[in-house]
């Protein structure tokens, strides 16, 4: 929890008497809840089966609209859901639709609530090589305010139909103090389509070069996701 103790000592705005100010700034209030559910279970000697359902929920409220920047959650990248790049998803349905390349390669799409779940199966082939099949799911979504990203942005009763889902095969080098991760993913169902339209598996084509362009996403990383 933030801002608490700020709103008992500090100075009302004048010229806004909901909101207070530390040596004329405005400060953050808001409470954040995380939690991190993990599971593994050894199928046999050389395959694991890895899950894991992580939930956070941010709640700003007096001076705030939203959770800090730094305090919101995102969703994407290589350690979430992996057929999606790093805060290119959500808040809820959102989508920018402007095509420009800076979107492309500095996408920052944050938000106040965050669901993700991972499933992964493991195996392992060798002393180093490891390979695994996955699936993620999940999104962000805005507690309130919807200004910067639309109503289809708020947390609701609806909030499944906007999960994101992805899926893929991994590649693992294990060099017992160091892991090279590489995974290899493709979105299943993207939140931004129209409702009846956001399953896209039947839309996989792999000789297409502008379908591999748009949808396979090669996550490189160091150590296991979860």
């Amino acid at each position: 929890m933030a801002g608490n103790l700020a709103g008992l000592l500090s100075p009302k705005d004048p010229n806004n008497s909901n909101t207070g100010l530390i040596l004329g700034v405005q400060y953050a209030q808001y409470a954040r809840f995380d939690a991190d559910f993990r599971y593994r279970y050894n199928m046999s000697p050389t395959i694991t089966w890895a899950n894991r359902i992580m939930t956070g929920f941010g709640i700003p409220y007096g001076n705030s609209n939203t959770l800090p920047y730094l305090k919101q959650y995102v969703a994407g990248g290589s350690n979430s859901i992996r057929a999606f790049q790093s805060r290119t998803i959500g808040p809820g349905d959102y989508h920018d639709s402007s095509g420009s390349e800076a979107q492309k390669f500095i996408a920052n799409q944050t938000g106040d609530i965050k669901i993700e779940l991972n499933t992964e199966l493991r195996a392992k082939f060798s002393s180093i090589i490891n390979g695994a099949i996955f699936v993620d799911a999940g999104n962000v979504w805005m507690y309130k305010y919807a200004d910067n990203y639309g109503e289809g942005s708020i947390f609701g009763k609806d909030f499944l139909k906007q999960m994101a889902v992805g899926a893929g095969i991994g590649l693992r080098l294990d060099f017992t103090y160091l892991v090279l991760r590489l995974d290899l993913a493709t979105p299943l169902r993207k939140p931004y389509l129209p409702e009846n339209e956001r399953w896209v598996i039947n839309k996989i084509d792999f000789g297409s070069s502008d379908w591999r362009k748009e949808n396979l996403v090669l996550n490189i990383a160091f150590g296991y996701p979860f």
